[in-house]
């Protein structure tokens, strides 16, 4: 479920919106040829998209959308924004704060708050000569 809020609701099937959102799951980047097509592309996949207008309760970016994604049993809700310019900025992955500008390859990872926990995680990347750049931990 893809649920368009603010200035989305209002014009963004008008002004291509709904195709960038399914191109952006799709994997396309901005400038790819392939996004005026991707709402086929995804239903050609077997990749059900449903679009509905929401007013999202909170202080929210006018071009912002809740995307709840479903595999089998396994499902996971974003809310993000586009900022401009092809730019976007995730603000929550299931209602978990987090600022997110899709710049650079991210991982999220969610664990138990134990001492160490930090380091094992950074030592698996390193294990795998993974070279990390920023890291943010929250509680």
């Amino acid at each position: 479920m893809i649920e368009l809020h603010g200035s989305f609701a209002r014009t963004g099937v008008g002004h291509g919106t709904d195709r960038a959102i399914v191109g952006g799951l799709l994997g396309y980047l901005p400038d790819d040829e392939r996004l005026r097509e991707s709402l086929v592309a995804a239903e050609s996949a077997g990749v059900a998209i449903e679009f509905k207008n929401t007013t999202l309760r909170g202080d929210h970016h006018p071009n912002t959308t809740h995307i709840t994604v479903k595999h089998g049993d396994l499902g996971a809700v974003l809310v993000g924004s586009s900022i401009g310019a092809g730019r976007i900025v995730v603000t929550a992955i299931d209602g978990f704060p987090v600022e997110i500008s899709g710049a650079y390859t991210t991982l999220v990872a969610v664990a138990k708050d134990v001492p160490g926990i930090v380091a094992s995680v950074a030592g698996a990347l390193a294990e795998d000569t993974v070279n990390l750049a920023t890291m943010r931990v929250s509680r």
